[in-house]
């Protein structure tokens, strides 16, 4: 089947990543975060089957969650607030000075071991929902669909970067496993390391022959020369107002506070306006465009209501989208209607089920 009837038009896989991306952000409650932790694993499976980088996400992933189960099980053997001490285990004190600033064992208590634990789903629902993303998303039609040629380019590099990589490793790993190979420590993993490393950086010297050879951001006269000054002149203007905003709202409050936002709002404009002009001279072509589904439509609609739902909610300050259990472990409340468009995050598995 043609791959590009499989996939789905690259603005609205872009929508539903964020519609899944900023609920999963904005709520640390445990039961929206199941509901749509189920809901990005069925977009996982429905979206992978059919793409060659599976496996390659699959081991990725699997990474990503050893990683946030670590970290679920560092918050208790650190953190010792709560009411409702589980065990007590031998502590290890880490002095400064006669001043402890660091135990690590000692009590395990409910409280830090429920905050750690959501933690821990927070950051593989987050993996999650990229990975099922990068496995659904055709990543030359989304760079065609980015509006800003250089920003396009960028992005497209940065979506590819790590399923390249996991796929060198895999195949490094599997040659270095035909030649004899046994992996039993830490000390085993150099052998594919050297490897990975070189491979990585004849890709990056390829990809820069490649876009020279393509004549990326060639200045071909001396008027196209001083048009490249302007706009490294306004990149660099945007960079500073931004930094500069940033650091007044952390350095003076009160009037601090605006004038920093009117700072990063005006370096923001300037970025925008760079990005318009850097790609206002680019013409493109299109063998063949991309069509827009039924099934587009839907998934964009639904994200869009998702990401409403969640957005108002988090601006009413709704109490269910946090989960606080100290001092005292308590179960958050359930809102319907955020549960329901939790659930919703799967809206494309559904369709791809269909």
């Amino acid at each position: 089947m043609d791959k590009r009837r499989e996939a789905f038009h690259p603005v609205s896989w872009t929508v539903w990543l964020i519609g899944a991306l900023v609920p999963a952000l904005v709520t640390r409650n445990p039961f929206y975060l199941t509901l749509m932790l189920m809901a990005a694993s069925l977009v996982y499976i429905a979206v992978g089957r059919s793409s060659p980088l599976y496996s390659s996400w699959h081991i990725l992933l699997k990474t990503g969650l050893i990683l946030a189960a670590f970290g679920a099980i560092i918050n208790p053997l650190t953190v010792h607030i709560g009411e409702h001490v589980l065990f007590t285990l031998p502590s290890l004190q880490l002095k400064a000075g006669g001043t402890v600033f660091l135990e690590i064992g000692g009590k395990v208590t409910l409280e830090a071991l429920s905050y750690g634990l959501v933690n821990g789903l927070s950051l593989a629902l987050i993996l999650l929902i990229f990975a099922a993303f990068n496995l659904g998303a055709d990543h030359y039609r989304l760079l065609r669909a980015i509006p800003f040629h250089q920003t396009g380019v960028v992005m497209s590099i940065a979506f590819t970067f790590v399923p390249q990589m996991v796929a060198s490793l895999r195949r490094i790993r599997e040659a270095q496993t035909i030649r004899g190979h046994r992996f039993r420590s830490l000390r085993d993993i150099i052998p594919l390391v050297i490897p990975l490393l070189v491979s990585a950086l004849e890709k990056a010297i390829q990809l820069a022959e490649s876009m020279e050879a393509r004549g990326f951001s060639y200045a071909g006269s001396a008027s196209e020369e001083r048009f490249g000054m302007a706009q490294q002149a306004m990149l660099g203007m945007a960079f500073f107002a931004i930094l500069g905003g940033l650091a007044g709202r952390a350095l003076f409050p009160g009037k601090g506070q605006w004038m920093g936002t009117a700072a990063m709002a005006l370096g923001l404009g300037v970025l925008l306006l760079s990005l318009r002009r850097m790609a206002k001279g680019r013409k493109r072509s299109h063998y063949r465009r991309d069509q827009w589904r039924r099934e587009d439509t839907l998934i964009t609609a639904i994200s869009g209501v998702v990401l409403a739902g969640f957005g108002m909610a988090w601006a009413l300050r709704e109490s269910t989208l946090w989960f606080y259990p100290y001092p005292s472990f308590h179960l958050p409340g359930v809102n319907p209607w955020l549960a329901v468009l939790s659930a919703l995050t799967a809206t494309p598995a559904i369709i791809r089920g269909s």
